[in-house]
């Protein structure tokens, strides 16, 4: 399993804005997809790892990597922060960027955007011996760019505080025309990592030839050779469409259009069956339309990718509590999902269960300690089944008592 360094964050700082006016000087990105040979490194005191493959960069945010896994061809696929793993035998998704690609993402493509940035040219300035256009960020938070007059390459960023985000630590001309560049090393600083990306100019065009970043524990180097532009794209659509069916999905949720989301979770899980929280949004939904055997089945599948997945259980078990049925079993079930996690939800279902086998005191105990730890969004259908048991043993006093609580809690 590649590891990776878990110091990286988004340069949330060099975010890309609507410009405010023309840029004097052009992006030195000025293709939209590439391929290169690429290898990386990853060591720590006790550990180091190598990987060599293709790899393809598709602007803004897909990639593809393919690599040889003892004479086994896998290809890893991310797009819109979803990855494929494709193998001879099956594709599995993960929905997070592909380890392999971060360090791409979060040092270089940043760098490639700051001329969206919003603010002011200040005009020319000399710097390390370019000539250079100084841009001043008037988003928060401010910054102070240099970029090469001819390359527009990034040779400086100071940030408000005064402290350099970035500095150009060498660079080599070209051997036919001195005013030419030929590579530029930049380094990056930051308080717990410290980065350095080696560009070269390549058949009319800049590429990362090197990115290497470095933290107290570890370090990870990427080298990048033969560096070609693309003229076709890859097929990204099976991912767009995953995550557009996500994205739609997890606003009808919230919006509680329930027939939309099941629509929606449904084309998610017909591209990923192995999508877990897909089933959880599915019983969600078909449970909030009165769908018994929709939301059933979903628990039931839900299960079957996760047998001992605590949540799937007690929510199985719960549904079964509110029709009435297989209530011994689904007694059972929720003491399981209990035994591997004492939440607070699970001893409400164990106290449900327990009131629907006619079982008062005992589950009054669970619904006690349940309506001690669970958070106050859901105390009020901790009291509702405590008010359901006092009904039953006709205690009305405890009833109005735990009736006015919830009144209070509610208003």
């Amino acid at each position: 399993m590649v590891r990776f360094l878990l110091f990286l964050a988004f340069l949330a700082t060099l975010a890309p804005m609507a410009h405010s006016s023309e840029s004097p000087v052009e992006p030195f990105v000025d293709y939209s997809q590439a391929r290169a040979e690429k290898t990386w490194f990853y060591s720590d005191l006790s550990y180091e790892e190598s990987i060599a493959g293709v790899f393809e960069v598709y602007f803004p945010d897909g990639f593809v990597f393919v690599y040889d896994d003892d004479g086994v061809e896998r290809r890893i696929v991310s797009k819109a922060l979803i990855t494929a793993l494709h193998s001879p035998e099956r594709v599995e998704y993960e929905y997070e960027l592909a380890q392999l690609f971060m360090v791409f993402d979060q040092v270089f493509l940043p760098l490639t955007r700051l001329l969206e940035l919003e603010g002011d040219w200040l005009g020319e300035e000399a710097l390390a011996g370019r000539t250079t256009q100084r841009f001043e960020a008037s988003e928060e938070p401010s910054a102070t760019y240099w970029f090469d007059s001819e390359t527009g390459i990034p040779l400086r960023i100071i940030m408000e505080d005064g402290t350099d985000f970035l500095s150009t630590t060498s660079y080599q001309v070209h051997p036919e025309d001195e005013a030419l560049l030929a590579s530029i090393t930049l380094a990056l600083y930051s308080a717990d990592w410290e980065g350095f990306l080696r560009l070269e100019y390549k058949d009319g065009h800049w590429f990362p030839r090197q990115i290497r970043v470095i933290d107290d524990a570890a370090e990870i180097v990427l080298e990048y050779e033969n560096w070609t532009v693309l003229e076709q794209a890859v097929d990204f659509r099976t991912l767009e469409r995953l995550s557009t069916s996500l994205e739609e999905g997890y606003a009808a949720y919230q919006a509680e259009e329930w027939s939309q989301a099941i629509s929606f979770f449904r084309e998610a899980l017909r591209i990923d069956p192995f999508y877990e929280p897909g089933y959880f949004y599915l019983a969600f939904s078909y449970g909030s339309l009165d769908n018994y055997l929709g939301a059933v089945e979903n628990y039931q599948q839900w299960l079957m990718i996760r047998p001992e997945n605590p949540l799937a259980m007690n929510n199985l078990a719960f549904t079964y509590m509110q029709q009435g049925l297989y209530l011994h079993d689904a007694l059972a079930l929720a003491e399981r999902a209990l035994a591997l996690e004492r939440r607070p939800a699970y001893l409400d279902t164990v106290g449900y269960g327990h009131y629907r086998l006619g079982r008062y005191e005992t589950a009054l105990d669970y619904l006690y300690e349940a309506l001690e730890t669970i958070n106050v969004a859901a105390r009020g259908d901790v009291i509702h089944h405590i008010i359901l048991v006092y009904e039953a043993l006709g205690d009305k006093e405890q009833v109005d008592y735990y009736k006015d609580l919830r009144s209070a809690e509610e208003g």
